[in-house]
């Protein structure tokens, strides 16, 4: 006599698939972490959130478009990243305890240094690498001349400097810094009332400094003379 297989046996076999299926997605759906941003942002910090619900959390985190991944972890659900560069875009992924994948990857940007200040830290002062004396060549209207110039900090502002010895006078007259150029508003030079501005620039390269500007020295009586003078130290 033969046995007959239950007619139901196939239908167990797709509903234990279905069972299997399911619990496997919602051990996913456990392990997965969502929600992520990225606060509080300065030039060198950063905090990361997410939100998941299986800790600790691993994270990778690297500049954009580098290959080598720097590794941490938190118990929660942030972490604060530190000594981070400047004016850079960073990405990071996260990933749960029970997590196999790290996630896609968040970006964000540190913010730049303030005005005036450079450097991993944002400690240097800009206008540090200009300060000093400069030797160079003057080319005017009327008239050449050949003389130092020195550029010194002003106490004014970090943005601010002074050149002494312009236009091969006791003059001293005050600047103000943009990045590698700056401008000389006008200011009263001398005994005799004269009135003098300009603009100009400083590159460095090959180990100095060079500078080169151009201004015009209005006396009180008489024309004006715009000179170009280009120095370097």
């Amino acid at each position: 006599m033969k046995i007959k297989s239950p007619g139901f046996f196939p239908f167990l076999l797709i509903s234990f698939s279905l069972i299997i299926g399911s619990c496997k997605k919602t051990v996913e759906d456990q392990c997965a972490v969502s929600d992520q941003t990225t606060k509080s942002i300065t030039t060198n910090t950063a905090t990361l959130h997410w939100h998941g619900t299986v800790p600790p959390y691993g994270l990778q985190y690297r500049k954009t478009g580098t290959s080598t991944w720097t590794s941490s972890f938190s118990p929660d659900d942030s972490l604060q990243l530190r000594s981070l560069a400047p004016s850079t875009s960073y990405e990071w992924q996260v990933k749960s305890a029970c997590g196999s994948n790290f996630s896609s990857s968040t970006t964000f940007t540190t913010n730049g240094c303030d005005p005036g200040y450079e450097g991993a830290n944002c400690s240097t002062e800009t206008r540090a690498k200009y300060l000093g004396t400069f030797y160079g060549n003057e080319v005017c209207t009327i008239g050449t001349d050949n003389y130092p110039l020195t550029v010194s900090a002003s106490s004014t502002g970090i943005l601010k400097v002074y050149f002494t010895n312009i236009y091969n006078q006791p003059f001293q007259v005050e600047g103000t810094l943009s990045d590698s150029t700056f401008t000389i508003p006008t200011q009263s030079v001398g005994s005799a009332g004269s009135m003098l501005s300009g603009t100009g620039s400083f590159h460095t390269g090959g180990g100095m400094v060079t500078m080169a500007l151009t201004y015009t020295i209005t006396p009180t009586t008489g024309s004006p003379n715009t000179c170009t003078y280009t120095g370097t130290h």
